[in-house]
């Protein structure tokens, strides 16, 4: 076949570098079915036919785009990759985690020669809490500032912007989990030790 390019485009947002018509295409699938198709509807008539059409064919869903990713329409794979994506950041928390409660008491050493010296437990435990809020401020600049170039460059590669895509409210529920892990895995070994 003697093929011609009749049109390029800037960002691939990950697809591949050729789109051939699906006529091409076809000889070359299991079912030489279309495994997707995109409607949009202006009215209730419309959507009521599609779904009558889609009791037709045994296998056709119908699932609506506007009611977003986590309530229909995701792949099995994006529910995989996302388990495996929380299984993964939960074991580098935990491990974070134990290496500052671990840190933690094993400075008991440390604590107790201040309040021999004439520190009084609030202080003490004001300086642990100042300690704490000191590595989760550093985690998050630490964190941001390596993700930041990464990002960015993918942002303009399929994007076209620097800024990422996804929700915002991402990045504060972030900085909340880090500080709060930070807070509990310091400020409550330092109370034991204290008592």
């Amino acid at each position: 076949m003697r093929a011609r390019v009749v049109a390029v485009y800037r960002r691939g947002l990950g697809f591949g570098d050729v789109v051939l018509s699906r006529d091409l295409v076809r000889g070359h699938t299991t079912t030489a079915l279309d495994s997707s198709i995109l409607v949009r509807l202006d009215h209730e008539r419309a959507e009521r036919e599609l779904t009558a059409i889609a009791t037709l064919w045994p296998g056709v869903e119908i699932h609506d785009a506007d009611v977003g990713p986590l309530l229909g329409g995701t792949p099995p794979q994006v529910w995989v990759n996302l388990g495996v994506l929380a299984v993964l950041l939960g074991y580098v928390l935990v491990a974070a985690a134990n290496k500052l409660a671990a840190t933690t008491t094993g400075r008991r050493d440390e604590l107790t020669l201040l309040r021999m010296i004439g520190a009084t437990p609030r202080q003490v435990r004001a300086m642990i809490r100042r300690e704490a809020g000191l590595i989760a401020a550093v985690a998050l600049v630490t964190g941001v500032a390596l993700s930041a170039v990464p990002l960015a460059l993918l942002g303009v590669g399929f994007l076209g912007r620097p800024w990422p895509a996804g929700p915002a409210w991402l990045l504060p529920v972030t900085a909340a989990v880090i500080t709060a892990i930070a807070w509990i895995a310091i400020v409550v070994p330092a109370r034991r030790i204290l008592r």
